[in-house]
């Protein structure tokens, strides 16, 4: 007799949003936390923003100033942005973050 996997009805076909940081990042900025539960062709929010963080030095002096180019589908941050908006497909979603 063969062992068969038994799932709940809640995890089959369940899908995650994950918020990455491609490449530097400032040290103050929080990655929001993994979404879970999303099934296919649900929508999701890419509306997290951040405000200019500034690069300080050992003496508190500004060294430069973080800004937060946006949410991308792809590493690196090329490809379409998105905006406010996207579908989950029938898998997880990783959305890359960008700053400069």
């Amino acid at each position: 007799m063969s062992r068969m996997e038994i799932r709940t009805q809640q995890e089959i076909g369940k899908h995650s949003v994950i918020w990455v940081f491609d490449g530097e990042a400032p040290s103050e900025a929080v990655v929001p936390a993994v979404e879970t539960g999303y099934v296919n062709n649900q929508p999701f929010g890419a509306t997290k923003t951040y405000s200019d963080i500034s690069d300080l030095d050992e003496y508190g002096n500004v060294k430069g100033i973080w800004s937060f180019d946006g949410w991308y589908k792809t590493t690196k941050g090329t490809g379409s942005t998105l905006v406010t908006n996207g579908k989950i497909p029938n898998d997880d979603v990783v959305i890359h973050g960008k700053w400069s």
